[in-house]
């Protein structure tokens, strides 16, 4: 099969004159120089350009819904030239009101007017603003598809109903022993982390609730959760929109949009504390590298830090001007650097009333994302104004300007890998996913891209494998693909429906037959999340990628096996 650009350009030149742009056909037949090209006498039929768009649609729906066994996915949805093809399955019983499907912006960044005076009907059973404990909150295991609630007032707090999809199919589908649905959440999920060396995670959403769920690590029983909820029924600005775990996995922090930081505890999710200490929302909660204190960085530009053994309050900050803080990150126990809106990058000791130390300028636009190296010895920044900065406590500019990607950068990742880490002797590598829909990965000890990996849409999430690797990049498509770094090809593609969100990574899994996992994956997406599972050697053995596109409600978590 050959096709030229003349051919192209006189299919488009008779689509012109068939639509009467008699103007535009003209002009485009002078500028392409069609009068000097031989296909200009060719007998073409009315419509030609039509039928070809026509017939390559239905080969992309082909395409798009053969299953590997070659049967046909059931599918309503149309298939459209310009819009991302996102299958749709009719169902018995419609669903209640989803979210909208619009496309997600990058965060949630400007506050509702009065966002730090919402009330949210939390029951302080303590003297003190700042201290919640109730030992009445006591949850009890349940489900993947019926959670106890532990609520953060004083009343009890209804179980969730029940979220099984109904289909149209009159039969159960065949049981999948590659992956396990875990069913929740009602709206969109936000941020997600793994509890430190369990095979427990927990997820936020903006349904206004954290959940733990203990995944089973061979998917043969159910999985058993509990749902944190951060408000009252009703309540409004309860968005999840960060959590993060203590060293040791016995303090669990979330940040949300009512400008809250809570604590609860990693074994029975009872509510510890409750900090109303911003008035806008809170887009970062990060613990210093002994979990003494627990920071949380917010759109109203301040930083608030816990002192977790005192109990209370050890500085409120007001950093970068009045401008958002959009991330933080930990140098080490006393020292962390924050990123904001007002394009700089702030390095503030926890003893220092007066003020960051250190200032770094360089980027001309919105930082989105900060990244300590393993020896916290170099953080790379990136930013809206396309660019990837590394910079040294020791020099007042960024070391490196890593200028390859053309649009956006939302996130960056340091491997596991080089000084600081189990493996000092391996090379350290940085990975920068974008808006360009590129994933670069990129030498930096000489500052340069040593490969680029190609999506068909934005590129939300990233994560290297425990050993460094392999590497996981999810677009905003709902795809998600594994590279292997060694041999520089795609492993394995699955592709969800929603939008691919965020990724975490826990270290090796022992799962049925001793088998170790290499790396476990939590992405989320736009109304559910996803942990994909891969043994080293099935990776290996199997060449050509392995797609996956399971049938989902909203509000589910998928896990999935490469087996």
């Amino acid at each position: 099969m050959a096709i030229t650009s003349d051919e192209v350009n006189f299919l488009v030149y008779r689509y012109l004159q068939e639509s009467g742009f008699s103007h535009a056909a003209f002009t485009f037949a002078y500028e392409s120089q069609l009068a000097k090209s031989s296909v200009i006498s060719t007998e073409v039929p009315p419509g030609a350009l039509i039928s070809f768009i026509q017939k390559g649609l239905l080969y992309v729906g082909i395409e798009a819904h053969v299953n590997e066994d070659g049967t046909e996915r059931e599918c309503e949805a149309d298939i459209t030239l310009l819009n991302p093809h996102i299958c749709r399955v009719a169902q018995s019983v419609s669903r209640g009101s989803s979210s909208s499907g619009g496309k997600p912006g990058k965060r949630k960044r400007k506050a509702d007017d009065g966002s730090g005076s919402t009330t949210t009907g939390l029951g302080l059973t303590s003297n003190s603003p700042d201290s919640v404990h109730d030992p009445a909150l006591t949850p009890t295991t349940t489900t993947a598809t019926t959670t106890t609630t532990v609520s953060a007032t004083n009343e009890p707090s209804p179980s969730s109903h029940s979220t099984n999809p109904t289909t149209d199919s009159a039969d159960p589908p065949a049981a999948d022993t590659t992956m396990i649905v875990l069913r929740g959440h009602e709206k969109d999920a936000f941020s997600c982390s793994w509890k430190p060396r369990q095979n427990t995670l927990v997820t936020g959403s903006s349904d206004a609730t954290a959940r733990i769920w203990d995944v089973p690590p061979d998917f043969s029983t159910p999985a058993t959760g509990l749902t944190l909820a951060h408000g009252s029924d009703g309540a409004t600005s309860t968005d999840v929109t960060t959590l993060e775990w203590n060293m040791d996995g016995s303090i669990l922090a979330t940040g949300c949009y009512d400008g809250h930081m809570r604590l609860w505890s990693g074994t029975s999710g009872a509510l510890l504390q409750d900090m109303a200490h911003h008035t806008g929302p809170v887009f970062a909660v990060r613990w210093n590298p002994s979990s003494r204190v627990v920071l949380s960085a917010s759109l109203d530009s301040t930083v608030s830090l816990w002192d977790i053994q005192a109990s209370s309050k050890l500085a409120q900050m007001t950093l970068h001007d009045g401008a958002s803080i959009l991330d933080a990150a930990w140098k080490d126990d006393a020292t962390f650097a924050t990123c904001s809106a007002d394009t700089t990058i702030r390095l503030t000791n926890v003893d220092d009333a007066a003020g960051p130390c250190v200032t770094w300028k360089g980027h001309t636009d919105e930082i989105n994302a900060i990244h300590w190296n393993p020896p916290a010895t170099v953080l790379a920044s990136c930013s809206d104004d396309t660019t990837v900065k590394l910079w040294k406590v020791t020099d007042a500019t960024c070391v490196y300007d890593l200028t390859d990607h053309t649009k956006e950068v939302y996130t960056v990742r340091w491997s596991p890998t080089g000084p600081g880490t189990a493996q000092p002797n391996r090379t350290a590598v940085l990975a920068t996913a974008s808006f360009d829909m590129t994933v670069r990965l990129w030498d930096v000890q000489v500052g340069q891209c040593t490969s680029t990996l190609q999506h068909d849409n934005p590129v939300y999430a990233i994560a290297f494998s425990p050993n460094g690797e392999y590497v996981a990049s999810g677009c905003i498509s709902g795809a998600v693909q594994v590279w292997s770094l060694q041999v520089g090809v795609v492993w394995y593609t699955y592709y969800f429906l929603g939008y691919c969100r965020h990724f975490k990574v826990t270290g090796d899994i022992c799962i049925s037959l001793a088998v170790i996992l290499q790396f476990l994956l939590l992405f989320m997406t736009f109304h559910w999340l996803t942990i994909v599972l891969s043994a080293d050697y099935n990776l290996l053995r199997k060449f050509m990628p392995k797609y996956h596109s399971p049938k989902l409600s909203e509000g589910s978590i998928v896990c999935v096996n490469s087996k």
